[in-house]
């Protein structure tokens, strides 16, 4: 995405603090795949008194001021700024509140007649199809208007842009089911019991624990746009629990004595494994 020229006609200045660019970036996307023309400083590169001017001209020809509302942009002196510039050329704005932070003092008593969009804690579509309505109503669907929703704008756009998101969970998948795997079978002591099946284990507890992790990361709606620290922990909760499942159930077939000293504490790993599996799957749904 690349900011436009300020000699083009504008219908959405996004006015935000670049601290919050990763989930702001999710919404303006939306916009532009949505057909809004959008005036949006991806990176602060537009900071300073030496583009002042610029931002001043980018406000003048917008239809309306996007302001995303965080502790972050609320404590900026230049976010503040391109509100008040917005208010003094009788620009339409629409809050966008991303956090639950308060309007600064100074632009409070222009913010507080203002109906937001609440974006708090929301999944990101959501929240785009919330800020698209609330836009369309201040200024109209954009001129190329198909009727389109999030998920109709969101899917060949979205998979390039979190496509190396993905492959990063990918390589660390595989990395970590084989380190759960060779825990697993250094604990259990399996090795030691019957060589050649426990390296059958090995093989099978990884490629389980490979193949939920890409079921996960590819086909559940939503993965790549969810804090890191949220991926990684259900990441490793089912790398842990598909390796301790398989290679439990390997060590019951290497000795039937061993089979049924294990068996009801297998049966019960399993039952409770496939609950958590499944709960962690509906929280990335979610």
């Amino acid at each position: 995405m690349i900011d436009m020229a300020i000699d083009d006609d504008i219908d959405i200045f996004i006015s935000y603090s670049v601290k919050d660019s990763r989930i702001v970036h999710n919404y303006v996307q939306f916009l532009e795949n949505a057909g809004f023309k959008v005036w949006y400083d991806r990176k602060g590169l537009y900071s300073g008194v030496k583009y002042t001017h610029e931002i001043v001209e980018a406000i003048k020809r917008s239809r309306i001021l996007v302001f995303f509302s965080s502790v972050n942009s609320n404590n900026s002196d230049w976010v503040l700024g391109e509100i008040l510039t917005a208010k003094h050329y009788a620009k339409t704005i629409l809050p966008v509140r991303i956090d639950n932070s308060d309007y600064s003092d100074k632009v409070m008593l222009i913010m507080i007649p203002l109906q937001y969009v609440d974006c708090i804690n929301k999944p990101i579509d959501i929240g785009s199809n919330e800020i698209y309505d609330s836009i369309v109503r201040h200024i109209g669907h954009p001129v190329d208007y198909k009727g389109k929703t999030y998920d109709d704008v969101d899917s060949d756009e979205n998979d390039k842009l979190y496509s190396k998101e993905k492959r990063g969970y990918t390589f660390l998948s595989v990395i970590s089911s084989l380190f759960f795997s060779i825990f697993m079978l250094w604990i259990s002591g399996e090795h030691h019991i019957n060589r050649s099946l426990s390296y059958f284990t090995l093989l099978c507890s990884t490629l389980i624990s490979i193949m939920c992790s890409m079921y996960s990361i590819y086909h559940i709606k939503g993965w790549a746009k969810r804090k890191h620290m949220v991926n990684l922990a259900l990441l490793l909760g089912i790398h842990l629990f598909m390796t301790y499942s398989t290679t439990a159930l390997g060590l019951c077939f290497s000795d039937m004595s061993i089979f049924l000293l294990n068996a009801p504490s297998l049966v019960y790993s399993q039952y409770h494994n496939k609950y958590l599996y499944t709960y962690c799957l509906s929280l990335l749904e979610n």
